[in-house]
């Protein structure tokens, strides 16, 4: 019994921790690429939205197109409004869809007359003229291009065109 206590006491009473030197080294490399990954993270998720931004645009657009085949009628456009970062579709002046950029894309450029987008009855762009409206990034300034060509085609691109 006496025994038991000895080898009992033994056990406990070793080292069987860490020191503090390697916990501040542990939390000082760990804190390091920390720092490392939250820039690259912050850049990937400003594209996301971006690129989510650019492709609901295109979503719209098409929507825009279906809805002036659908009724005949060369009434239904898309308002561009560049100062307050959003954009509404529209059949003649009545708005019946409002859509907000996020707070990181910024409208920056659109090529239409009056930065209006018609559609003709058979959901061409009006007038056979396309376009094209640029969506930007805030962070990491990157450029995306939502193309509409003469015969109604819509894409997005990350190429000027």
């Amino acid at each position: 019994m006496r025994m038991e206590k000895i080898i009992f006491k033994q056990a406990t009473t070793k080292n069987a921790g860490f020191i503090l030197a390697e916990l501040i080294v542990v939390i000082f490399i760990t804190g390091l690429l920390v720092a490392i990954a939250i820039p690259v993270f912050s850049t990937t998720i400003g594209y996301c939205i971006l690129d989510n931004s650019a492709r609901l645009l295109v979503l719209d657009i098409r929507s825009l197109q279906q809805s002036a085949i659908n009724n005949e009628s060369a009434a239904f456009n898309i308002f561009f409004d560049n100062y307050y970062e959003r954009y509404f579709l529209r059949n003649g002046l009545a708005a019946y869809k409002t859509v907000s950029l996020p707070d990181s894309v910024d409208l920056v450029f659109n090529n239409y007359q009056d930065s209006k987008l018609f559609c003709a009855a058979n959901g061409k762009p009006a007038g056979g003229i396309g376009g094209t409206v640029t969506l930007q990034d805030r962070q990491s300034k990157k450029l995306l291009y939502v193309i509409v060509d003469q015969i109604g085609r819509v894409r997005v691109s990350a190429i000027v065109p």
